[in-house]
């Protein structure tokens, strides 16, 4: 299942996640050490195995192997995925800008002008949206095609985070479970000696809070951060959507440049003409004949966003 293309704040994603992780297991080894000198106690394999194989049981249980084995690669993604592309939308609104001027200054079909500049259409989406207006679909059924590409996209990704989260529910009740087995192996030998209680409610209790970080720290997280980036997704598939649906209604480039700048922040937006002529923008080197070339980063072709992929 390819899933989480947007590459967009990728590098801020990896440092935030990673700094996150550092902080709060920092934070909690100190609060540890600090506290107490017992902290032989907070590890207990036991504990470990009840609330990991716990979860790991009740969420093949839950959900279709294929979907459990991809969250080895939300784990990836999430941690250690350092690409940066921050400026997405407006390689996109380049190209949209760049194709519909070319038409205005070529009095050609639509077929040859998407001919011309798919090869440097920077998002393998945008060029299949492209190439539905070369084929002279009507506006409708380019409109719809992309619509359903876009939801059956939403679809796909949504379960990852929602198995995130299923993992997430699952952790704390494996760990209340793995105390109430340590609270009865207890009770059952403590018989008259009640010396040993404290130690005994110790490794009883490390289960619940096993449950309780795995939880709170990495599954829910996670899910968060997927989250936002299918958010992402779906606005920047939204983008291209609305950019093939203007190139094909043959607006002025200056039109489409205001329409599709309305996606992005007024900060991240480029000025792509001055006093009517265009000026260009930046751009990333494709392959392919003609046109402008785009600058250092190379994108390989196939899904939209592609490049993290479970």
């Amino acid at each position: 299942i390819q899933l989480w293309h947007c590459e967009e704040g990728k590098f801020n994603d990896f440092l935030a996640t990673n700094l996150g992780i550092v902080l709060g297991l920092g934070l909690l080894g100190w609060a540890i050490v600090s506290g107490s000198k017992a902290t032989k106690f907070f590890y207990n394999v036991d504990g470990i195995a009840i609330v990991l194989g716990g979860t790991i049981a009740a969420t093949l249980i839950s959900f279709p192997l294929k979907e459990v084995l991809g969250v080895f690669n939300s784990f990836r993604i999430v941690f250690f995925s350092t690409k940066q592309d921050s400026d997405f939308a407006n390689f996109t609104i380049t190209d949209a800008v760049e194709t519909s001027l070319y038409s205005f200054k070529n009095d050609i079909g639509f077929k040859d002008i998407i001919e011309e500049c798919a090869p440097q259409v920077y998002d393998p989406f945008f060029r299949d949206g492209l190439s539905l207006v070369a084929g002279n679909y009507p506006p409708e059924m380019v409109k719809e095609t992309m619509q359903t590409n876009i939801g059956n996209r939403t679809l796909r990704e949504l379960s990852q985070v929602k198995l995130l989260r299923s993992m997430g529910n699952f952790s704390p009740t494996f760990g209340i479970i793995g105390t109430v087995i340590g609270l009865i192996q207890m009770m059952a030998v403590m018989k008259s000696d009640i010396s040993n209680v404290g130690e005994g409610l110790a490794t009883a209790f490390v289960a619940t809070f096993y449950g309780a970080l795995l939880a709170n720290l990495f599954f829910h997280p996670m899910a968060e951060k997927l989250e936002s980036r299918r958010t992402k997704n779906i606005l920047n598939m939204q983008l291209i959507m609305t950019a093939t649906l203007l190139v094909q209604a043959k607006h002025h480039p200056v039109y489409i440049e205001a329409n599709l700048n309305s996606f992005i922040p007024p900060k991240e937006r480029y000025g792509r003409f001055n006093n009517g002529e265009f000026a260009g923008a930046p751009r990333i080197k494709v392959s392919g004949k003609g046109g402008p070339k785009k600058a250092k980063t190379k994108r390989k072709g196939g899904d939209p966003f592609d490049d993290d992929i479970f």
